[in-house]
């Protein structure tokens, strides 16, 4: 369902795997006439939202280890070290991580980079980047 402000976060992931995956499908080779063989692939969708800045598992405003009530860690090297877990798991089997938003917006450090020192294109990149 769609939103008045538009499309959900699990629309865009949606659409995302399928624009991504759609180059493997086109990529096959055209088989020949009466020659039925099948193919399949094997591949990991993985969906990221809301890391709203945070590289490490730090909450910058009390300067400590984040907590919540569930103890879960955030933050993109959490993000880097279980993907690159699965990647090893799956023996590099095609793995595709896609994020659906707010990666550059919710700590000082983004703050800053889009505030004081905005990232221009100049060829510098943000420090806060995709999974």
């Amino acid at each position: 369902m769609t939103s008045p402000s538009g499309p959900s976060r699990r629309q865009v992931l949606v659409a995302a795997a399928a624009a991504a995956t759609t180059p493997l499908i086109a990529a096959a080779p055209a088989q020949a006439a009466g020659a039925a063989r099948s193919r399949t692939w094997d591949l990991t969708l993985l969906g990221t939202s809301d890391t709203h800045g945070n590289v490490y598992n730090w909450d910058y405003y009390r300067d400590a280890e984040y907590d919540d009530s569930k103890q879960n860690d955030i933050g993109v090297a959490k993000l880097a070290t279980l993907i690159n877990q699965i990647r090893r798991e799956r023996r590099g089997k095609a793995t595709l991580v896609l994020d659906a938003g707010d990666t550059i917006q919710g700590t000082p450090l983004a703050t800053y980079y889009a505030k004081q020192e905005p990232i221009t294109a100049t060829g510098e990149k943000h420090p806060m980047p995709g999974p």
